[in-house]
């Protein structure tokens, strides 16, 4: 595995024209290891 411990989420609302509420569209991205 890639024993990665630490990443940055970001949760990104997905566009729905008249809706009152929206599903996330999650994104992991981790962070840089110099081990």
């Amino acid at each position: 595995e890639d024993k990665v411990y630490q990443f940055a989420f970001i949760g990104t609302p997905l566009k729905i024209r008249g809706g009152d509420a929206a599903p996330l569209r999650p994104i992991a991205i981790p962070y840089a290891s110099d081990r």
